[in-house]
């Protein structure tokens, strides 16, 4: 096994595999139906997957692209479209400046009310405004931390 690979894409590599032996075994289930033979194979994949025909259909579309392109993999995408608006650095450094003028103690609050402007999203190219809970994850990937004293308030952690 390759320690590269991740858990997803093996045990996708490991059905289009399977796939592939069902097809071409002449001692598989399907060996004998004619036409309808790589539909049957991917069917019993996904049975023994216990998925359904999404999946069946996903195994031949893999498999084809596999076919024609060797170096075409079913990647495993999960999780990539996803990136937060706080990593555009005209978002952070605009909302880092604000913070640093309010002073040494700054709440999760503060960004939220100054992203509830609408003049400051029309100008940062923001559709709405986001949650306390969102500022506060914004608030630790820039860098500040929580601070006991004085209550509810985070202090800036740059030096």
């Amino acid at each position: 096994k390759d320690p590269h690979l991740n858990s997803v894409l093996r045990k996708r590599l490991e059905w289009m595999k399977a796939l592939l032996w069902i097809f071409i075994d002449p001692r598989s289930t399907v060996h004998g139906v004619r036409d309808t033979k790589w539909i049957a194979a991917s069917a019993q994949v996904a049975a023994t997957a216990t998925r359904g025909p999404w999946f069946a259909r996903q195994l031949r579309k893999w498999v084809w692209s596999f076919i024609r392109n060797r170096s075409d993999i079913p990647d495993n995408i999960y999780g990539t479209w996803n990136t937060s608006v706080i990593e555009d650095e005209d978002i952070a450094s605009a909302i880092q400046l604000h913070l640093q003028g309010l002073g040494k103690y700054i709440r999760a609050m503060d960004i939220v009310t100054y992203l509830n402007s609408s003049e400051v999203r029309r100008e940062l190219n923001l559709k709405k405004s986001i949650s306390l809970a969102t500022a506060k994850r914004w608030m630790r990937q820039i860098g500040y931390r929580w601070s006991k004293s004085p209550r509810g308030q985070y202090v800036d952690g740059h030096e």
